[in-house]
């Protein structure tokens, strides 16, 4: 989990996440345009997406174009629900006595 919160704790590769979800099948030239950036750049950011395992990519003709792995997303805002869903509230009688007398 750490690689893919690494991999989304960047704007820019979080602005191409939402080009992606408005649009499907982006190729990096599409994307430098839409983001400013030079096409270098937006690849080496897809290059992190993808080994995140947050993009598909498939080639078409002379381009690859880009689009969101929706399994991986739905894995991921699971995983983010499961995180911070309501737990149980800790019965602190079942901490040793040494715990309970520190608070």
């Amino acid at each position: 989990m750490a690689e893919v919160y690494k991999a989304l704790g960047d704007p820019t590769r979080l602005e191409i996440i939402s080009l992606l979800t408005e649009s499907e099948n982006l190729c990096v030239n599409v994307i430098a345009e839409k983001t400013g950036m030079s096409q270098p750049a937006v690849s080496q950011h897809l290059k992190i997406l993808k080994n995140a395992g947050f993009l598909n990519a498939k080639k078409m003709g002379m381009h690859v174009h880009y689009s969101l792995n929706r399994d991986k997303v739905k894995e991921f805002t699971d995983s983010m629900t499961a995180l911070f869903s309501e737990k149980p509230a800790h019965d602190c009688k079942a901490c040793p006595k040494s715990i309970q007398n520190k608070k």
